[in-house]
């Protein structure tokens, strides 16, 4: 089943953009624009130019301002980038569960078993604890980055809502609270895009990945009535 058109297209210029882009970076512009068009299925216009909310103004009404079947597809969207990175994380730490309880948690959050502030209750700690870990700031501090931001998400969060994003900013202009489960994700696969030793044919492999396959993905199960996390 295809995806429909303009969504099409929205994936062709991006995936070219990266192609063309020195560092095969997908800017944080051009995922704004795509998140907003899975979440609210637009045909016209885009958030993207909007000024941003305050960061305290989206924690207080998360969860009550999104269209819980559009948002969905943005949730599932995250959701498999997490499997992903879980399957990363399997491979560089296979004694350590953490990704795995993280990851478990998303899908809780996403099928309504855990609220939203227990998990934040227990996602808070595990910040301080990646951060301070001696793979800090290493592929695996990325991945499991990648998949808590899978749970704020499904939590209804979005956190773009409270940045400034221009056009060509890329991801060094994110912060740690800012920076999207993809965002995370390709870190994780390739280096962040401010490391000169990051490796520039793994972000198009990754970005390759998350829009031809990813995104068709979500659209597709979801018009499918088949969703990536079934419900038990």
């Amino acid at each position: 089943m295809a995806v429909p058109i303009q969504l099409q297209q929205l994936i062709d210029a991006a995936l070219e953009s990266a192609r063309l882009q020195p560092q095969h970076a997908l800017v944080p512009f051009q995922r704004r624009i795509l998140y907003e068009y899975l979440a609210e299925n637009s045909d016209t216009a885009f958030w993207s130019t909007n000024s941003p909310l305050p960061r305290e103004t989206v924690l207080a009404t998360y969860g009550e301002v999104r269209n819980p079947i559009t948002w969905r597809q943005r949730v599932y969207l995250d959701l498999l980038t997490a499997q992903r990175m879980l399957r990363l994380w399997q491979e560089l730490r296979p004694h350590d569960h953490l990704a795995q309880r993280m990851y478990t948690l998303a899908e809780d959050v996403a099928l309504g078993r855990v609220h939203r502030d227990a998990a934040a209750e227990e996602i808070d700690p595990v910040f301080s604890r990646v951060e301070n870990a001696d793979y800090s700031f290493r592929p695996p501090y990325y991945a499991v980055n990648a998949i808590i931001k899978a749970v704020v998400t499904a939590s209804g969060i979005n956190v773009w809502d409270a940045t400034i994003i221009g056009p060509d900013d890329d991801d060094a202009v994110l912060d740690q609270w800012s920076l999207d489960a993809a965002g995370y994700a390709c870190d994780a696969t390739a280096g962040p895009v401010w490391d000169p030793k990051s490796d520039a044919t793994k972000r198009l492999e990754f970005w390759s990945w998350w829009l031809t396959e990813a995104i068709p993905t979500v659209w597709q199960r979801e018009e499918e009535e088949t969703p990536l996390v079934p419900e038990e």
